[in-house]
């Protein structure tokens, strides 16, 4: 399911170039996925509650890197 869910929202990053926000899916009866919203700003306490904090850390240390990466490689272009 985590594969099937990565593979419905990899493409929105790719075309939208959004380096980080929230994606509200749905999966329907059938199996098939629908985004219903981007946010910009989402909220971690569902996550946090389930997984706890390093979860949530460890993500924003990815971002952050993520991030500083393409920070680099846009300064030599």
């Amino acid at each position: 399911m985590i594969q099937k869910l990565d593979d419905f929202c990899s493409p929105i990053f790719s075309k939208l170039m959004i380096p980080f926000c929230g994606l509200d899916v749905a999966l329907d009866n059938t199996g098939e996925f629908w985004l219903i919203e981007a946010n910009s700003s989402p909220g971690f306490d569902h996550i946090i509650e389930h997984e706890g904090d390093n979860y949530i850390v460890d993500l924003y240390q990815k971002i952050l890197k993520s991030l500083e990466l393409k920070g680099k490689l846009l300064t030599h272009l």
